[in-house]
């Protein structure tokens, strides 16, 4: 059904009016938000009973864990832990993370599932934010996974399987796509692995790029130029045999004799999110404000 018809804004009605009976005023960000509605029931197959309880449990959760301050210790604790970040928004206001094998510090030995579980959380809780603040901004995000590196263990269906369940019970519809980038068997066997708990929706959700990456495979996707052409400029550095030191240590602004690309992010997302970080903190860390990965925050706050 599609967002905006007759039918939906009955479901939503009926969803809220539920909502007021057994919730109240608290946590408004889901209960009085059309497209949070929109979300639960699409991921209850329009089942207004079913998106209640979903919302209820998520109520729950989130009074219980606060996601909203969550942060990635792992991240903090061992730099470039996760290279998984958001690095600006597509032509649709979609907010895009990239991640790279090549980049991360985390290694087979480390991996688990709870510091997976934290990292995507806290990415989430702030890509939510970002999305807000850009005009035509999206509710939904889009991950481009450059499997260049690939390693078995970071490809655990059990991480996978963690990771899915807290997306699903928690943050429904919110992750719009997956574009898979130079992808090769260990990548389709790990997905072939994870697809059996994967509801149908879900599954649906992954492309697997075409390799080499072209820049129209991006642009189908409604990546946008700016966004398409910062992505296959970070591919094609990631891929070369001697990564430079600019983007192992992405988190870090490049120094203008090494580099004009920048592997924070798009040029408007550095601009808007990451330069005027520092300044949007004075006062204290007003609700609202994005924040970048966690390297890049330390980086940015480090700087005189």
């Amino acid at each position: 059904m599609e967002r905006g018809s007759d039918q939906v804004q009955r479901l939503e009605k009926e969803l809220a009016s539920l909502l007021d009976q057994t919730v109240g005023s608290d946590h408004v960000e889901i209960t009085r938000d059309p497209t949070s509605l929109y979300r639960y029931l699409r991921a209850r197959d329009w089942d207004v009973k079913a998106a209640l309880d979903m919302i209820q449990d998520s109520i729950l959760w989130r009074q219980r864990e606060r996601p909203d301050q969550w942060t990635c210790k792992w991240c903090r604790e061992k730099t470039g832990y996760h290279a998984m970040r958001q690095v600006g928004h597509d032509a649709l206001g979609r907010a895009v993370f990239y991640s790279s094998f090549i980049q991360m510090t985390l290694t087979a030995s480390s991996a688990c599932a709870e510091d997976s579980v934290a990292h995507v959380v806290y990415l989430l809780e702030q890509a939510i934010r970002s999305m807000a603040t850009i005009p035509n901004g999206s509710d939904s995000c889009v991950w481009v996974m450059d499997c260049t590196g690939m390693f078995l263990a970071a490809c655990s269906p059990r991480v996978a399987y963690r990771v899915n369940q807290i997306l699903s019970h928690h943050y429904p519809e919110r992750l719009a796509r997956i574009l898979c980038v130079n992808s090769g068997y260990m990548m389709r066997g790990a997905f072939a692995a994870i697809k059996h708990f994967l509801a149908p929706r879900t599954a649906a959700k992954m492309r697997f790029m075409p390799v080499p990456i072209t820049r129209e495979s991006l642009l189908d996707e409604h990546m946008g130029d700016e966004m398409t052409e910062w992505l296959m400029e970070e591919i094609r550095l990631n891929a070369q045999r001697t990564i430079g030191d600019s983007q192992l240590r992405f988190w870090e602004r490049p120094a203008a004799t090494e580099s004009v690309h920048d592997p924070r992010g798009s040029d408007g997302y550095v601009k808007q999110f990451i330069a005027t970080y520092r300044g949007s903190l004075k006062g204290g860390d007003p609700k609202g404000v994005h924040h970048p990965h966690p390297n890049i925050i330390e980086a940015v706050t480090a700087c005189k």
